[in-house]
């Protein structure tokens, strides 16, 4: 690695330091400030560049409060999604069946930016509907990761909300909870338990059918450390001084 002059490490610098200071994920995520600041999933990095997990969120935790927030999946994610269901994904906070949402629509999300992460969380605050229309919420589910455009579609994992230990056994109209995913230790009855490794394009795609609603999703994120130019570690290092 050769010399950089000083105009090069300030602008180096201020690229490590966004990278560093930000969870840089989906366009619809954004870096939390207090109270939301709080994380019911936590986790720490002993494999990541910082010792606290970058943390990001998508929706508002607002207990499913209107006007929803926008969800931002990729477009083979979003056409899937149309296709399985026959209509567009809902968005934060609208739950199918519910308002004049119609019943059994999807949600989806995917989280981009993650090339570099060693260990992550996924926290999601979800409810079932209330709603007529609905063919029943006992066997709605949360899927990480689809392959493939054929209905039904071939996920790394996906697992029933009941069968989830936050969800208590049951997942019936109205019920709500917040599970808690640990991305390289995912419950076995749901596939491949460590979803990071089907993550070499950098994204985690999620989908939630067909009658729960997402009211918000937190990703807590550890990072591979990175090689870093000697002459850029003072700059670096002033930006986490007291």
């Amino acid at each position: 690695m050769g010399p950089i002059d000083s105009e090069e490490a300030e602008v180096r610098t201020s690229m490590l330091a966004s990278r560093c200071a930000v969870a840089l994920l989906a366009s619809t995520f954004f870096v939390a400030t207090a109270p939301q600041a709080q994380i019911l999933c936590p986790m720490e990095c002993p494999c990541g560049l910082l010792p606290q997990p970058l943390v990001a969120f998508g929706g508002l935790r607002d207990d499913f409060v209107l006007p929803a927030e926008p969800a931002n999946p990729d477009v083979e994610l979003a056409t899937l999604v149309t296709t399985c269901s026959g209509q567009p994904a809902v968005q934060y906070d609208e739950i199918p069946g519910e308002g004049d949402i119609a019943s059994n629509r999807w949600f989806a999300e995917t989280i981009g930016d993650l090339f570099f992460i060693c260990d992550g969380r996924l926290e999601i605050h979800v409810r079932a509907t209330t709603g007529t229309g609905s063919m029943g919420t006992s066997d709605d589910r949360l899927s990480l990761q689809p392959q493939g455009m054929p209905c039904t579609p071939n996920y790394v994992w996906s697992e029933a909300f009941a069968n989830l230990p936050e969800s208590g056994g049951t997942w019936n109209p109205g019920q709500e909870a917040t599970f808690c995913l640990d991305l390289d230790d995912l419950p076995a009855s749901g596939g491949e338990t460590n979803v990071l490794y089907y993550m070499t394009s950098g994204t985690l795609r999620i989908a939630v059918d067909d009658d729960t609603g997402v009211d918000s999703i937190v990703l807590s994120r550890c990072d591979h450390p990175e090689a870093v130019h000697p002459a850029l570690w003072g700059g670096v290092k002033a930006l986490y001084r007291e």
